[in-house]
């Protein structure tokens, strides 16, 4: 529907973030939302070193956040990074 599509391409996208750190063997739930108004359009997680980590789950929560689980499968700490894209 073209029209449909002229109202998504008008629309601003944000990139929000949430940033930390996954003690050794743990698993955390990191949920990024999106301001007032914006409605969540996808998302991504990152773990940085990039071998160490396991996305378990990353997913819409509802319709304004994104929630990621990453477990740690190493014996130090790492740090993780998720993201949600909000259209507003």
């Amino acid at each position: 529907n073209a029209a449909l599509s002229a109202q998504i391409i008008n629309r601003a996208v944000v990139h929000v973030t949430t940033t930390g750190s996954i003690p050794a063997g743990q698993v955390v739930t990191s949920v990024p939302s999106c301001g007032s108004g914006e409605v969540v359009g996808g998302g991504a997680t990152f773990d940085d070193p990039p071998t160490d980590g396991q996305v378990v789950r990353s997913w819409p929560s509802s319709a304004h956040t994104w929630s990621a689980t990453i477990a740690n499968v190493a014996a130090t700490p790492i740090n993780y990074t998720a993201y949600a894209v909000c259209l507003s």
